[in-house]
């Protein structure tokens, strides 16, 4: 809104107070609309013992072992301090799918610059972060923690992707190309094993706002799609069900596509 305090804060300190504060607003899309299809099809190297097994056994590869290791340990929230839990599974569950291609890796806590009401000293340091060569930035991933608010895992997500759009046009600039009016960057928030998936479209306009600590007069769509899942069903429940998880792989390959086709129309890749 327009009479909220734009105060200068880093990224991590985003809620959903700052997402209004800056006329960003998040609307649901489904599947169609989002991916320009019902997702379909799985990812390629994937083992398919992951789609019929639901507890680690002796049987299985390293790799699927490992994987639903993870999915065991991250569907359950941890008293016992154990926040790594996941960030692990979620990194696993990207590197099965396939996002770290040759050339890009998952980093985590990357600091991004992030200009906010003139302070020049603030950074966005996302959960994750896919970056090609530590160059540009391709995919920012948030987690949320248990007892938070989703909406604020979600403006974190924003914050970061607004970064990235700055980084990467610095680094384009840094090579003598002409630096990108807008971009969409990709985005996942992760609650326990179920993933959300965004596209932030970022705009010159919303950046040099944000630089001001001034509120933009175009409202800023974010799109979301959101895994559907029976109603009957709670919203933690994700990778630890057989009956969901193939059904959320195939979210994952069409998101990973669709961002593919992204970093390579802004050149990231």
């Amino acid at each position: 809104m327009a009479d909220f305090a734009r105060t200068a804060k880093s990224g991590r300190d985003w809620t959903c107070f700052d997402s209004e504060a800056y006329h960003i607003t998040i609307c649901n899309q489904s599947p169609r609309h989002f991916f320009g299809y019902k997702p379909n099809g799985l990812p390629d190297n994937l083992d398919p013992n992951i789609l019929t097994t639901q507890e680690p056994n002796d049987n299985l590869s390293d790799a699927t072992y490992r994987l639903l290791q993870y999915i065991t340990l991250a569907k359950t929230p941890s008293d016992s301090g154990q926040k790594s839990v996941p960030y692990d599974a979620i990194r696993e569950v990207l590197h099965a799918v396939g996002f770290e291609e040759r050339g890009n890796i998952l980093r985590a806590y990357f600091p991004l610059p992030f200009l906010i009401a003139y302070d020049g000293d603030r950074y966005a340091e996302p959960d994750l972060c896919l970056t090609h060569d530590d160059l540009t930035i391709l995919l920012i991933v948030e987690i949320q923690d248990q007892g938070s608010q989703h909406c604020d895992t979600e403006a974190r997500a924003i914050s970061a992707a607004i970064a990235a759009y700055r980084y990467n046009n610095a680094y384009r600039d840094e090579k003598g190309l002409h630096q990108l009016g807008s971009m969409t960057i990709p985005a996942i928030t992760v609650y326990r094993t179920r993933p959300f998936f965004y596209k932030i479209h970022v705009t010159e306009d919303l950046s040099r706002d944000i630089a001001a600590g001034r509120y933009p007069t175009k409202e800023v769509i974010v799109h979301r799609c959101i895994v559907a899942l029976p109603p009957e069903h709670p919203l933690y429940e994700g990778m630890e069900c057989m009956e969901f998880r193939g059904e959320i792989l195939m979210y994952y390959e069409a998101f990973r596509k669709m961002a593919k086709a992204y970093w390579e129309k802004y050149g990231l890749i």
